[in-house]
C-alpha cells in the first residue's frame, strides 16, 4: 500500500502511516506497561518503557483489540475537529475570537473561505485521512493473517465500521478525494468507499455474532447510499430497519487533550471561551421553543476573546460526553428525505413530527411545536430545518448544505454559499509531499461561491 503523506503539527513532514502507527502502537504500550507494574512488588511503582513496538508485533491476536482502539481514537479525534471547523464555517456557532490552538486545530482568517494552506492539513486533512488509513490498514492485516476466517472475525467488522465512517466524513467534509497518495480523484470515491466498507461490516458481523455492530453498519448505509449516492430507496430501506432508540458513537474521555469531546473544552467557560451559541440560528430558536436539542445557557460572561456574551452549548456537558455518528432518530430523517424524492410531503411531514412527539420546552415544560408543510416545497423547508436542529454541531451541516445547494434542492434554507466554500480543499501540504498532485491543483467550490479558492 502507498503510504500517504502528511505534516506534523510543528510543521514538519512525515508519513500519515508513521503517524497512524503510532496511534496504534500507543495503547499497546500502555497495556505493556500495565502489566509491568502490575507484577512488581507491592513497594516497587517503577515502570519500564517497552519502547518501540516492532511491526510484527501487531500480527498478534491481542494486539488486535488495541489496533482498533487505535482507529476508534483517531475517528473520535476527526470527528471533533469536523464539529469545530464545519460548526463555524456553516455558523451554527459563533467565534468569539481565537484562544485556543491546540491540537492544530484552526479556521482561516476570513470565516468560510476554507483555504489551501499548512494549518488546515495539519488540523483536518491528516486527521480525516488517518481516521480511514488505519482501520482500512487493519483490515488489510486480518485479512492477511486469518485468510477467510476474517470473514467472521469481531474485530474485522469493528475495523470495517470505524472505516466506513471516516469515509463517510471525508465525503461530507472534503471537496475532492485522494486516497493514499493517488491523485485527485472526486469526491464520490469517498462515498464508493464508504459504501462497499459498510456493505462487508455488515456481513462480517452478522457472521461473527455481533448484531450491535450490524446495526451500526446497516446505518451508516442508509447514509451512505442517501445522502452521498442519491440511492434514496435503499437508504430508506436499511433506514427502516433501525430502531429509534439506536445511536452509535464516537467515543471521547476526560484523561488527555486528545480525549476530550472539544465543543465542551472550547466552550467551558473556564480554560477556553472561544465559541458561543450568539448570533446563531440556535439563539434565537431555543429562546423561542426551548427545544433541548439546542439547548444553550447564558454564562453572563463577556471575558471572550472579542468580548462577546458567552451563551455556552449544553449538547454536551462534560468532557467525556460521546457524539453520535449514527442514530435511530436521523434514520427517521432520511426516510423522510427519501418521501420527499418521491413527492410524499406529507409522509415526510408525520415521520419528522414522529421525532417531535415527548419533546417538551426546556422553559415551560409545554411540547415543542409540530412541523407544518402545505406543499411539497413546505416539506422540504421542514426536512431541512429539521436536520439542522437534529444533529446541530455534530459535524453533518458543511455537508448537508453543500448537496443540496448542488442539487438545486426545493425548499428554503439559510444559503451561505456565495460566501461559503464549504468543503475542506485539498491543503499544500499533500500537494507538497504527494507528486501525484498538481501544484496548481484548484479543488472544485461549490455553485455559487465567489471567494477565493486557491489559498
Amino acid at each position: 500500500m502507498t503510504e500517504p503523506t502528511g505534516t506534523t503539527l510543528d510543521g514538519s513532514h512525515t508519513t500519515l502511516q508513521d503517524r497512524a502507527r503510532r496511534r496504534i502502537v500507543a495503547p499497546i504500550l500502555w497495556a505493556l506497561a500495565s502489566l509491568v507494574l502490575i507484577t512488581t512488588t507491592a513497594c516497587d511503582f517503577n515502570v519500564t518503557n517497552p519502547g518501540p513496538v516492532a511491526d510484527e508485533f501487531l500480527d498478534d491476536p491481542g494486539a488486535h483489540d488495541a489496533i482498533v482502539t487505535g482507529a476508534s481514537a483517531m475517528l473520535s479525534e476527526s470527528l471533533w475537529k469536523a464539529q469545530l471547523l464545519g460548526g463555524e464555517t456553516t455558523m451554527e456557532i459563533t467565534r468569539t475570537g481565537r484562544n485556543f490552538a491546540g491540537q492544530g486545530i484552526k479556521t482561516p482568517p476570513n470565516l468560510g473561505v476554507l483555504a489551501r494552506d499548512r494549518g488546515l492539513s495539519a488540523s483536518f486533512w491528516s486527521a480525516h485521512q488517518q481516521a480511514r488509513w488505519i482501520p482500512e490498514s487493519a483490515v488489510t492485516r486480518f485479512d492477511e493473517l486469518l485468510g477467510g476466517e476474517s470473514n467472521s472475525y469481531e474485530f474485522t467488522a469493528r475495523a470495517l465500521v470505524k472505516a466506513g465512517f471516516a469515509n463517510r466524513i471525508l465525503g461530507e467534509n472534503v471537496c475532492t478525494a485522494v486516497i493514499d497518495g493517488s491523485g485527485p480523484q472526486e469526491n464520490q470515491a469517498y462515498w464508493e468507499r464508504a459504501e462497499a466498507t459498510f456493505t462487508r461490516a455488515l456481513e462480517v458481523a452478522q457472521a461473527a455474532g455481533e448484531p450491535e455492530l450490524a446495526v451500526a453498519a446497516r446505518a451508516g448505509l442508509a447514509q451512505v447510499l442517501g445522502r452521498g449516492l442519491g440511492r434514496w430507496g435503499e437508504a430508506a430501506s436499511h433506514a427502516a430497519q433501525i430502531p429509534p432508540d439506536f445511536t452509535y458513537e464516537a467515543q471521547f474521555g476526560d484523561g488527555d487533550v486528545p480525549e476530550f469531546n472539544h465543543m465542551v473544552y472550547i466552550t467551558d467557560g473556564d480554560s477556553w471561551r472561544d465559541l458561543t451559541v450568539l448570533n446563531s440560528f440556535a439563539e434565537d430558536y431555543y429562546l423561542e421553543t426551548g427545544d433541548p436539542r439546542v439547548r444553550w445557557e447564558d454564562t453572563g460572561r463577556t471575558d471572550t476573546p472579542d468580548g462577546l456574551r458567552l451563551l455556552r452549548q449544553r449538547k454536551w456537558t462534560e468532557l467525556s460526553d460521546n457524539v453520535n455518528l449514527a442514530s435511530g432518530r436521523e434514520m427517521r430523517l432520511i426516510e423522510a428525505e427519501a418521501l420527499l424524492e418521491q413527492g410524499q410531503w406529507q409522509a415526510a411531514i408525520d415521520l419528522i413530527n414522529g421525532l417531535r412527539e415527548g419533546l417538551t420546552s426546556d422553559h415551560d415544560g409545554t411540547p415543542i411545536p409540530q412541523a407544518e408543510a402545505n406543499s411539497l416545497e413546505e416539506g422540504w423547508t421542514a426536512l431541512k430545518f429539521e436536520r439542522r436542529v437534529e444533529l446541530w454541531l455534530e459535524g453533518r451541516r458543511m455537508g448537508d448544505t453543500r448537496r443540496w445547494i448542488a442539487e438545486n434542492t426545493p425548499g428554503e434554507m439559510e444559503d451561505l454559499s456565495w460566501v461559503m466554500r464549504l468543503c475542506v480543499p485539498i491543503p499544500q501540504n499533500e500537494a507538497d509531499n504527494n507528486p501525484n498532485i498538481p501544484q496548481d491543483w484548484v479543488d472544485p467550490a461549490n455553485p455559487l461561491f465567489s471567494g477565493s479558492v486557491d489559498r
